[in-house]
């Protein structure tokens, strides 16, 4: 017997009808504009700017990447136990000031300690933002959601990066300086508007207190996902995937540079295929995933 389900809205009718989703929207898009002017330029800015080594710079790199590994489990707990709305707020303040804080990297000590900061910041954001999107959504919803600030995430990343074109052409270490400096200034624009979320709706449920005054913390029941093997491995194989991310955002900018002899400014658009690729097809691809498995009548 094939049962029956009420029709889903419209995820265009959801965006119009929901002024939270409105807003998470709105700060995707003016974080992920800085983000695509700055990752564009940073790895070339190191290199050809301040006159690191590209191995160097990977090593740094690759330290920050794990601490925002370590960071992004961390702060998923946190999301538990304290509010989404101010632990994002600050992350985002913590992030834009780090993002500045590259104009001042000289060596490999100031670019682990910055690089660091800014992945434990983002790495960290991103986890409480998605345990934010799972209270303020309901399981049939956040699939759709998430899809479309994956959207919103790679049109804002697409148009930083034609931005970032700009100081590629000027070339200058000063033009690369100001379009670095401004995209540290997005995210700090991000934090109030972060601060204009509900939190109602994406903090998780205070803590429960006795006659006694102490705090008792409820778990829901249910499975540990560190004893879930299809669960690490899924886990494990995504983040083989995202390797993708480090060839774009550094091999493919260093090789255009130090490897062929097309102009610097070719990077930009380079960037940009995978981006439009992902806002054509993200909300699309995502139909019909909402549910592990589909029950056949």
């Amino acid at each position: 017997m094939r049962t029956t389900t009420a029709p889903r809205v419209p995820i265009s009718t959801l965006v119009r009808d929901d002024r939270v989703l409105r807003r998470l929207l709105v700060v995707t898009f003016v974080d992920t504009l800085g983000r695509g002017a700055f990752f564009t330029l940073t790895t070339l800015y190191l290199t050809t700017v301040v006159g690191i080594a590209p191995v160097v710079v990977g090593l740094g790199l690759t330290v920050a990447g794990a601490v925002g590994v370590a960071s992004s489990l961390v702060f998923g707990h946190l999301a538990d136990r304290f509010s989404s709305r101010r632990m994002l707020a600050w992350l985002h303040v913590v992030q834009g000031l780090a993002l500045v804080g590259y104009v001042l990297v000289h060596d490999l000590p100031t670019l682990v300690l910055t690089a660091s900061v800014v992945t434990l910041a983002q790495q960290g954001g991103g986890s409480v933002r998605s345990a934010a999107v799972g209270r303020a959504f309901p399981g049939q919803e956040r699939v759709r959601v998430r899809a479309t600030m994956r959207t919103v995430t790679n049109i804002g990343i697409g148009l930083g990066t034609a931005v970032a074109a700009i100081p590629l052409a000027v070339g200058t270490g000063e033009a690369y300086r100001v379009t670095m400096v401004a995209a540290g200034v997005l995210f700090l624009a991000s934090a109030v508007l972060v601060l204009g979320l509900p939190a109602t709706r994406i903090d998780a449920a205070p803590a429960e207190r006795t006659d006694t005054g102490t705090i008792v913390v409820r778990h829901a029941a249910g499975r540990s996902p560190y004893r879930d093997v299809r669960f690490l491995t899924i886990t494990a194989l995504t983040g083989v995937f995202g390797i993708q991310f480090g060839l774009f955002e550094v091999a493919v900018p260093l090789w255009v540079v130090q490897h062929t002899v097309a102009p610097d400014v070719l990077v930009s658009p380079l960037l940009l295929v995978n981006t439009l690729a992902v806002v054509l097809l993200q909300v699309r691809m995502s139909r019909g995933t909402d549910t592990v498995g589909v029950p056949r009548g």
